[in-house]
């Protein structure tokens, strides 16, 4: 049993790869996931296989392309393989630390980890971790699998945290962060209302405006661009933007980008301690992977959030992966990988062995072989990509996409870039390459064909109603 690693998966919801300094020359905003990319093997190109949470996890999970497993919808039960349940059965003790109750109700983790808890808190969330890592009681290896979300919408974070004056000083006191009533104040003008206020809120009024219902201060309401009296939530604000409907100006998207940075570094400083945690342990081998499910657009393609769009800008996440500097230390791999890759590599480095859709990783950071390169393969309900470097496909549906039959599927656009020579995909050759428009055509027929994804178990309705309120802050609903 000795010779099995001790495993922490920590998935932090909603990281684009460039928002990390590693991913970015010069950039100093997450020193502690810097550190461990030094220490370890950084990914270059590693993809998610869709644009949002659900069916991104239901790949992590089981290894399934998403029309393999099916799982698109909010309120469906993951009823598909999981590794964590596979690990569990090798011996492994299985810990989970979520940030959204949704996402453990989804998944179902009560039924296939040891103990799985939900702790939106940042900093009870990373305690609760350091005291697992902690714990090597039972002399049985452990895997720990811990989502981190306050880098998603509305980006703002709880914590009164000075990050040594890396970021914006403006984003130090959180109005609306965190899970409550959404804010009818754009959170992108927020930076405004801190000069206004030039000072930290006192905690009474802190809390009462962040739980008010209506915000009736003179200086907020000029600030609101909604206007009107109806109850306004993150998701309507979005689609204002996405539908052109509302245009942000120039301060106003860099003090979006500001947010999102600022929810970032935040989230490094708290991991710093947990990789410090584990670097002081004695006894059994650690390997930590660092990922997400998914990106984030910024305004760079006309949108904000994510389930958008499959442009890089969401597809492109980070894969960091650190055995305290025995494996590959500092080497970066530039061969294209994505979610499919996650299960069958833990699977190998738990001495399982696994084998679905994709290939494990683990020969790779030894150094001893390479999995088979093939396209990657990207996919929500109305859009699919492929990937054959350096180019991408993207095709976007009338309406949602039948994978049981993939050639009959009406596609409204497409989409093609060279994402090697053309990062931002500025330049849509799809025009100029009709010839390789219709040969990644082919190849994504071949590979979908005869694929039909099963039908999700529904959620009852209590379910959906303990969920609604934690899926409208998010920007769900």
């Amino acid at each position: 049993m000795t010779d099995k690693p001790n495993i922490l998966l920590i998935v932090v919801d909603t990281l684009r790869a460039d928002a990390l300094g590693c991913y970015r020359s010069g950039d100093k905003t997450t020193p502690n996931l810097d550190r461990l990319a030094r220490e370890g093997v950084r990914f270059s190109n590693f993809f998610s296989q869709s644009s949002w949470t659900l069916p991104a996890f239901a790949t992590i999970f089981s290894g399934l392309y998403p029309w393999e497993h099916g799982y698109f919808r909010t309120y469906d039960y993951y009823h598909g393989d999981n590794f964590l349940s596979s690990v569990r059965r090798l011996g492994y003790r299985v810990s989970c630390c979520v940030s959204f109750a949704f996402f453990q109700v989804n998944f179902r983790l009560a039924r296939v980890t040891d103990g799985s808890v939900k702790k939106n808190d940042l900093p009870d969330a990373t305690a609760h971790v350091e005291k697992l890592v902690g714990d090597d009681s039972s002399g049985s290896p452990r895997l720990i699998f811990w989502h981190l979300g306050n880098c998603h919408l509305p980006y703002f974070t709880r914590e009164k945290i000075n990050p040594a004056g890396r970021l914006s000083p403006l984003f130090q006191e959180n109005l609306f962060g965190g899970f409550g009533p959404a804010p009818r104040v754009p959170f992108a003008l927020l930076p405004l209302f801190s000069r206004l206020v030039n000072r930290p809120l006192p905690g009474k009024l802190y809390r009462k405006l962040k739980n008010s219902e209506s915000v009736k201060k003179p200086f907020l309401r000029l600030l609101d661009r909604w206007g009107g009296k109806r109850k306004r939530t993150i998701k309507s604000l979005k689609d204002e933007i996405n539908s052109g409907r509302m245009v942000l100006t120039p301060s106003e998207i860099r003090s979006l980008r500001e947010a999102y940075a600022y929810s970032v570094g935040i989230m490094d400083e708290y991991l710093g301690r947990v990789f410090n945690r584990i670097r002081t342990s004695a006894g059994r081998e650690w390997i930590v992977i660092v990922t997400s499910d998914h990106g984030e657009e910024l305004l760079e393609k006309g949108t904000m959030g994510h389930n958008t769009s499959l442009y890089d800008t969401i597809l492109r996440i980070p894969l960091i992966v650190w055995s305290g500097g025995r494996r590959g230390a500092g080497r970066v791999e530039s061969g294209y990988f994505s979610h499919v890759n996650l299960a069958p590599t833990i699977m190998e480095l738990a001495a399982g062995g696994h084998r679905r859709s994709g290939s494990g990783l683990a020969g790779l950071l030894k150094g001893e072989s390479r999995p088979a390169s093939a396209p990657i393969v990207s996919a929500d309900l109305r859009s699919i990509a492929v990937i054959r470097p350096p180019f991408k496909l993207i095709m976007t549906a009338d309406g949602e996409i039948d994978y049981s039959d993939l050639a009959s599927a009406r596609f409204n656009r497409t989409e093609l870039y060279d994402i090697e020579n053309d990062t931002g995909e500025k330049y849509d050759l799809s025009r100029l390459r009709p010839d390789l428009v219709a040969d990644l055509r082919r190849e994504l027929r071949e590979r979908v064909v005869g694929r039909k994804a099963g039908p999700g178990e529904k959620m009852p309705d209590d379910e959906r109603e303990k969920m609604k309120d934690e899926l409208t802050a998010l920007g769900y609903l």
